[in-house]
């Protein structure tokens, strides 16, 4: 009764550890280190292991959009562009640290640098992670002096339709925006 029970608790069968060793071992403290060896023998059984797979075939999903890019809708939409505005109100922002930290979200979810690419030799659609992470880098190049040019630039990006290219696995893009107080002070941005 006891050994069914530890097989229950511990979830092994008698292939993995039989009634035999339990009954020549009769002390709690025997049973234990008994169970010990069968959880520890489970735990290398079911340890998940990396493959490292970098080309499969596209999901339905992506399929979806690949194909939605492709037939459905002009190059000249940026139709599944979604825009995040962040302020800075106090302080400041190390540009360094804040590349560093994109880097390493790329870096560790797979899905913001898979590519598309179709594949003509058996008419498929395939997804093929890049290393675009190690290049990626923050667009600083534009300022604003008004609400109404911040406006016109935050349209402008989530509109513009060359952000982003499946093909290469560019599916994430981050740019900086400053304030600038005005050109007649010596072009001092804050």
């Amino acid at each position: 009764q006891l050994y069914h029970h530890y097989q229950s608790v511990f979830n092994f069968d008698a292939h993995s550890l039989s009634i035999a060793p339990f009954l020549q071992q009769p002390t709690i403290f025997q049973h234990s280190q008994l169970l010990q060896t069968v959880i520890m023998n489970n735990i290398k059984v079911t340890q998940w292991h990396t493959l490292h797979i970098n080309e499969a075939i596209a999901s339905f999903a992506q399929e979806r959009i690949f194909l939605d890019e492709q037939v459905r809708f002009s190059s000249d939409i940026a139709v599944y562009n979604e825009l995040f505005t962040l302020q800075i109100v106090q302080g400041s922002l190390s540009f360094n640290r804040l590349l560093q930290a994109f880097r390493f979200v790329l870096n560790k979810h797979k899905i913001l640098r898979t590519s598309l690419m179709f594949d003509n030799d058996n008419s498929s659609l395939k997804q093929c992670i890049t290393d675009i992470h190690k290049t990626f880098t923050i667009s600083m190049n534009q300022t604003f002096e008004n609400d109404n040019e911040l406006r016109d630039i935050i349209y402008q990006t989530t509109t513009n339709p060359n952000l982003f290219d499946l093909s290469t696995g560019r599916v994430f893009h981050a740019e900086i925006l400053r304030y600038q107080t005005s050109s007649n002070e010596n072009n001092n941005n804050e």
